[in-house]
């Protein structure tokens, strides 16, 4: 694994979307087939993802998703949630086997699919991962084609059809689980002495013999340290060839066995196995992984490397499932990267989560562990990972010829280049004791490693690995951690937390050793919850003896994980064992009641309690309707699901003692909008957000929807909702019917409002091409509160044209985002222009006009106080809407090319050229920056402002929340025509003012300086300036003006501006 992969969960895209996100969100969803064209690349692009069940989402550059039904699953309904910023689409009939853990919920994970290029574009097929049920005959999915046998998990690798024809035989009882074939990513003249390999050469152990296996992106087998090295090769993924393009794999195999004098490896004697399971885009299906493993193991690896990973599940998966078994059946130690998510707790990386790996962290030259190490503890039980660490910092090693860069050698930092150490390391014991199993090297060199100082067991394990003392060590523990379970409370006494371990004396003396418990409570203080005993434990020379590590539950009386060392001493030898113990929260019985629309027990009906803690934890009530919950504070959410919906929602409910609820859906009521004309309706939902969740139903028909709230209602705006419908009438106009409310989900809702109350925007929809399609879109927000995003679609209509649009207003607590997306040819859209939030008055009439030039850089206020240029502690984010229109709608177009550069002073922090938001890591300190924004439109797509540069300077330190940095933008108002030109041969006007970021306001520069160009930028001369308002002879020739022109404010930061082709002269 390379350097940390983090998202930002607040995104500005290349679209210049700037639509917040919402934690811990739920939506429920019936869709009808989208009426709008699939928009693929540049600015609104939408990508197609087809799920397993056949039905199809569209998610566009705004990240708004549109549902098509699969083939006769027309009236599906769906379920969309948004949790740690990504978006799950489910259809209804996929609750039940997700619940039941049949059905891997990453099916429907739409950030995770796109992620891994699972849409439509990029795979003709769907990628699972199918494990049957043991006894059973395997089960041959029906549009489905088996790729690979994956016997480590009793199951088989498939490309599913994407016309939904697999779904039904997900239900076979002989298919265990159907799983994503999900994609993983991958993550020394001075870290070999540091880890003591050098006292092991010196001893003539450099792993000679022992065959490793490093599964990653191939092996440079030309590269002179590791040329003859290689004693078998084979490609698991759909790449070429073996090469290594990206370099990884030869960089890990340098490190574990390169032959060089300066750069030795740590066993340059091993022999190597390359098993390239990656692409040559870096990424590897789980199914490759596994196949390559279960090589390895059959080819005789002793070792093998796995630097790679991704986000690990509360549950075991595939990948952990064949570490697991393969170790077992093989005695291979698979030496894994714990992952570079740290350093939050909890982010190792599965398979780096498996009880068999030897999971490794990264430390420095120091020993201290790296701000980016995957921590523990590990997900779902709170059991000890990683199990050790290893440098990982500046590690340099052999450099594939066909990978970037120049030279034979190259430094790399990350856990990956950490467990290559290790696997180095591993490979000389096993040259030592090649009797030994996987399972007993990962005991001696846990047992071996040396602490760290003030480090944790869930940060390191027992240590940094210690070659040296590895060949030396005679004492070891198996298990090399201990996890004595988990009490759940009420405890009724028939729980036991003990185990048994087992302590190896290697040695050629009796050792008589002496077990001391070092143990922290949750709160950071000693405990004696936990024993070990005997006290004294005598292990026989080349024998073993067992212990027993016991939690005392009356001695633990805190919440959370106790967590320590069993420290074993004798003469001139000692073992640490890590220990681990939690107690859970004290919990309840809750029986529920569920009662239908007849008046008898509710079916088909999902219903869970939502705490009100951070995070927003959810509680499914299961089909018993009876679960345990910890004291505290909930809400109630529940759904019936049938032809139409009920939804049912109590803000709050407390338990604080064994408790009864009943959830009638009879007190559901209908919702029910209607337009002031005749119209079709195209959208409509009803959402609430409160607190950290939120939640709605949405369709085509708000008729097919009920609602109550139930309990008192919530003070103030901490429980925001929403009923909207969206219509186009018979006549081509629109209306946008949103209202919003707080305090309590509406028991039935009721509005038909008149053209009187509603605003009238006539919004003029201009082209900058000819023959050009425009997909015009409108989003609602709260004018106070925050409330479940709004997924409405568009309307597709030849450019230009004016619509009549209608809107709720101020006094319905709404305000609105409107989107026009010019498309190109075919399906490419060309730009995007994004209005600023406005709020509008029944009875007024407003003019908007869209897509009209100058276009040039306009940062206006955004949904959600969200920002084009911001700063989070040390990181500076940027997304430039460097082609926002004259109307002041912010605006990108698709790009030739494009380019910002970030510099503090006079250093360069670096270019970013990637369609996404520029995202650069600064100092903390404060200092002057300057930020260099470059972007060339596409050829054809448009005639004026065909390039745009900015440059700004502003002053910025370390902040602990998102700010947005203090500059402005340099607009260039000219009074063009609706062909974005100005008459030839005249003396012409351009007025120049700033405008702060987040402000619809104006101002006049304190300095300014124009130059003017009529020849596409090639030449340039000055121009006047009176006050704000350059004053510019036009040559008597049709061509087009360019303007260059610097401005400072008041606060002396300043602005730079250059368009080419700012306009047209006719």
């Amino acid at each position: 694994m390379g350097t940390s992969r983090r998202r930002s969960l607040s995104r500005l895209t290349a679209a210049i979307a700037v639509l917040g996100t919402v934690l811990s969100s739920a939506q429920f969803v019936s869709a009808q087939a989208a009426d709008t064209p699939v928009v693929t690349g540049g600015p609104g692009g939408s990508r197609t993802v087809t799920l397993i069940t056949g039905d199809r989402v569209d998610v566009d550059a705004m990240g708004n998703r549109s549902i098509r039904p699969g083939p006769n699953r027309e009236r599906t309904q769906f379920s969309v949630s948004e949790r740690d910023g990504h978006h799950f689409v489910i259809p209804v009939d996929a609750l039940r086997p997700i619940a039941d853990g049949r059905l891997d919920e990453r099916l429907f994970d739409i950030d995770t699919l796109l992620a891994d290029n699972y849409d439509d574009a990029h795979t003709a097929t769907l990628p699972l991962i199918v494990t049957y049920q043991p006894g059973l005959a395997p089960v041959a999915l029906a549009g489905a084609r088996p790729t690979a046998t994956l016997a480590a998990v009793n199951g088989a690798a498939v490309a599913a059809n994407r016309d939904g024809s697999a779904w039904q035989s997900v239900r076979d009882p002989g298919v265990r689980k159907v799983w994503l074939d999900g994609v993983r990513k991958p993550m020394l003249d001075k870290s070999a002495a540091q880890i003591g390999a050098p006292t092991a050469w010196q001893a003539g152990y450099t792993g000679d013999g022992v065959k490793v296996a490093v599964l990653d992106s191939g092996i440079d087998q030309t590269h002179p340290d590791l040329a003859g090295r290689v004693d078998a090769a084979k490609v698991f993924s759909d790449a070429p060839d073996g090469v290594d393009r990206l370099g990884h794999g030869t960089h890990l195999a340098s490190i574990i066995g390169g032959n060089n004098a300066k750069y030795r490896g740590i066993a340059s004697g091993a022999r190597l196995l390359d098993g390239k399971i990656f692409d040559d885009s870096g990424a590897a299906r789980d199914s490759w992984i596994i196949a390559g493993m279960q090589w390895a193991a059959e080819q005789g690896a002793k070792v093998v490397n796995l630097s790679l990973g991704r986000d690990d599940l509360p549950e075991s998966d595939p990948l952990e499932d064949a570490v697991n078994a393969l170790s077992a059946q093989h005695g291979t130690l698979f030496v894994v990267a714990a992952g570079n998510a740290g350093p939050t707790a909890g982010t190792v990386d599965s398979p780096g989560s498996a009880d068999a790996a030897l999971t490794v962290g990264a430390v420095d030259r120091a020993d201290k562990i790296t701000s980016f190490s995957g921590r523990g503890p590990r997900v779902g039980d709170g059991g000890v990972k990683p199990d050790i660490t290893a440098p990982g910092l500046a590690i340099v090693a052999a450099r594939s010829s066909a990978s970037p860069g120049d030279g034979p050698y190259v430094a790399d930092f990350g856990t990956s280049m950490a467990a290559a150490h290790v696997a180095g390391a591993a490979a000389l014991l096993a040259q030592q004791h090649p009797d030994w199993s996987g399972e007993q090297l990962k005991d001696v060199l846990m047992a071996s490693a040396k602490p760290g100082q003030s480090q944790t067991i869930f940060q390191e394990g027992t240590g940094r690995v210690d070659a040296a003392a590895a060949i030396t060590q005679t004492l070891s523990t198996s298990p090399a951690s201990a996890h004595l379970g988990v009490e759940r409370l009420p405890d009724t006494g028939g729980q036991t937390f003990t185990k048994t371990v087992t302590y190896r004396n290697t040695g050629t003396a009796e050792q008589s050793l002496d077990l001391k418990v070092v143990l922290l409570a949750p709160d950071g203080k000693l405990s004696t919850a936990v024993s070990a005993s005997p006290a004294k434990l005598v292990v026989p020379a080349g024998g073993t003896a067992t212990a027993t590590y016991a939690a005392d539950v009356k001695l633990a009386n805190q919440q959370g994980l106790y967590a320590g060392m069993v420290i074993a001493t004798g003469t001139g030898a000692a073992v640490r064992t890590p220990i681990v113990f939690g107690r859970s929260e004290q919990t309840y019985e809750v029986k529920v009641t569920q009662i239908g629309l007849d008046g008898g027990p509710a079916v088909d009906s999902y219903a869970r309690f939502v705490t009100h803690a951070a995070g927003a934890r959810q509680y499914q009530i299961p089909a018993s309707n009876r679960l345990r919950l910890p004291k505290g504070e909930y809400s109630i959410d529940a759904l019936l699901v049938g032809d139409n919906l009920s939804w049912l929602f109590q803000p709050t409910f407390t338990v604080t003692g064994d408790t009864e609820v009943v959830i009638d859906y009879r007190r559901t009521k209908p919702l029910k909008i209607t337009p002031p004309t005749k119209a079709r309706s195209t959208f409509a939902d009803v959402a609430l957000t409160y607190g950290d969740f939120a939640t709605g139903l949405a369709a085509t028909d708000i008729t097919r929807t009920a609602t109550a709230g139930v309990g008192a209602p919530v003070p103030g705006t901490a429980l925001t909702t929403k009923v909207q419908t969206q219509w186009l009438g018979d006549n081509g106009e629109f209306y946008g019917l949103a209202y919003f409310g707080h305090g309590a989900l509406p028991t039935g809702f009721t509005k038909h409002p008149s053209k009187r109350d509603l605003a009238h925007v006539r919004a003029d929809l201009r082209s900058t091409a000819a023959g050009r399609l425009g997909m015009r879109g409108a989003f609602p927000y709260p004018t106070e509160g925050s409330v479940l995003d709004s997924n409405a679609g568009y309307e597709t209509a030849a450019l230009p044209r004016v619509r009549d649009e209608y809107y709720t207003t101020e006094a319905d607590g709404a305000q609105w985002t409107t989107q026009l997306v010019q498309l190109g040819q075919g399906t490419t859209a060309d730009s995007t222009v994004l209005s600023p939030v406005r709020r509008y008055r029944a009875g007024r009439d407003y003019t908007e006009v869209y897509n009209q030039g100058v276009f040039g850089p306009v940062f206006p206020p955004m949904p959600k106080g969200q920002a084009f240029l911001s700063r989070t502690k040390e990181t500076i984010r940027a997304s430039m809407s460097l082609f926002g229109d004259g109307g002041g709608n912010a605006g990108d177009a698709a790009p030739a090319s494009r380019i910002t550069t970030l510099y503090k002073g006079d250093a360069k922090i670096g270019d970013w050229t990637d369609p996404a938001p520029a995202v650069f890591t600064v100092p903390a300190e404060e200092g002057d920056y300057k930020l260099v924004a470059d972007s060339t439109r596409a050829p054809g797509t448009a005639d004026t402002s065909t390039r745009v540069t900015a440059t700004w300077t502003f002053h910025s330190g370390h902040t602990d929340t998102l700010q947005p940095l203090p500059i402005s933008t340099l607009r260039v108002l000219a009074g063009l025509d609706k062909d974005n030109a100005a008459r030839k041969g005249k003396t012409f006007p351009v007025r120049f003012a700033l405008q702060a970021q987040g402000d619809t306001d104006t101002r006049s520069p304190r300095s300014l300086t124009v130059e003017v160009s009529y020849d596409s930028g090639k030449t340039w001369q000055k121009a006047p300036v009176f006050g704000s308002t350059a004053v510019l002879s036009h040559p008597d020739a049709v061509g087009t003006v360019s303007v260059r022109a610097k401005s400072a404010d008041r606060s002396g930061q300043s602005v730079e501006l250059t368009i080419i082709d700012a306009y047209k002269l006719r």
